[in-house]
């Protein structure tokens, strides 16, 4: 039975792979259909051969979304030389507010439509990546630090749970939002002595 489920999970995920490469294909091909400038060729030639090392390492799935990153950041800065991009940070700020509103607006729906809700938090994401480029923070450099935060964080709640004598399942969430404004806290203290 666990052999089964195995199997059946491995195939799912294969299909997954297979259906992100293929999407990721026939986007390539429209973006170079409607590319008359030739702005973004470069950038699919660069995102190919990722794509090719990343399958040769099997971490395909991860480092496609870090990749997706930087491909916005390009495709952004891209078309920023040829003139299509605001020069004040406040419309930038206004997109990313905006696209906020559209995630939002499609969660207050009665049956949320889940292509339509892929494409609303993919624009968000795109605009997050432009607001990061206007203040020349790297994207992937700010996503990566702020996983790591993450991590430290929660690994510091579980063993404050632990010193309670509590595991994180017998925890609630109140609890452990509770312990997290303590380590939030913490770490601003500690980095305002230092």
């Amino acid at each position: 039975m666990k052999k089964n489920q195995n199997e059946d999970q491995r195939q799912y995920q294969q299909q997954a792979e297979n259906d992100i490469s293929s999407s990721s294909k026939d986007l390539n091909e429209d973006l170079l259909r409607i590319d008359s400038s030739g702005i973004f060729s470069e950038i699919l030639d660069v995102q190919s051969a990722l794509n090719e090392k990343e399958s040769a390492l099997g971490e395909t799935k991860q480092i496609e979304i870090i990749s997706q990153l930087s491909c916005a950041n390009e495709i952004q800065a891209r078309c920023a030389q040829v003139g299509f991009d605001w020069d004040a940070l406040s419309p930038v700020v206004a997109k990313v507010k905006e696209e906020l509103q559209e995630v939002m607006e499609e969660v207050d729906q009665p049956n949320i439509d889940a292509t339509r809700m892929q494409e609303e938090i993919g624009d968000l994401l795109f605009a997050t990546v432009n607001l990061s480029r206007h203040l020349k923070v790297d994207p992937e450099l700010a996503l990566k630090e702020a996983n790591l935060k993450f991590m430290r964080r929660f690994t510091q709640v579980e063993t404050l749970l632990l010193e309670q004598g509590k595991t994180l399942m017998q925890s609630n969430l109140d609890e452990m939002e509770a312990l997290w404004q303590q380590v939030k806290n913490q770490e601003k203290i500690k980095n305002q002595t230092h």
